[in-house]
């Protein structure tokens, strides 16, 4: 018969898998931003300057950001899912734990009558 105990363990899952969620939103969002990321592109030209040798040293020190910052991105969208992921694992884990937890003290201490 579910107790005050299961409620608790049940408010506690519940929250638990609510900060999944907002973490797999993050990581929805930051993949919307990493896609953006990876379609920016700057050609030489924008770099142009009175000295065209210094347009390509500026092309390649943005290559080399941008590479960086999208593959950053990409990191984050992953871990983000990951972390909610973990979380998931977490929330079901304390709620098994606990379960068991119950299922081994009654089987010891034997069940309470109502009232007492």
């Amino acid at each position: 018969m579910p107790g005050a105990g299961d409620e608790q363990v049940q408010v506690v899952v519940d929250a638990v898998h609510a900060e999944a969620g907002k973490w797999r939103k993050l990581s929805g969002d930051m993949a919307a931003v990493h896609a953006d990321v990876v379609r920016l592109e700057l050609y030489p030209t924008a770099f142009f300057f009175a000295d065209v040798v210094s347009v390509e040293g500026h092309a390649i020190a943005y290559r080399t950001f941008h590479d960086w910052y999208q593959q950053l991105l990409g990191d984050a969208t992953t871990e983000f899912g990951e972390i909610a992921g973990a979380l998931d694992k977490s929330a079901e884990a304390y709620r098994n734990a606990d379960t068991r937890s119950s299922v081994n003290l009654k089987t010891i201490y034997g069940t309470r009558p109502e009232g007492n």
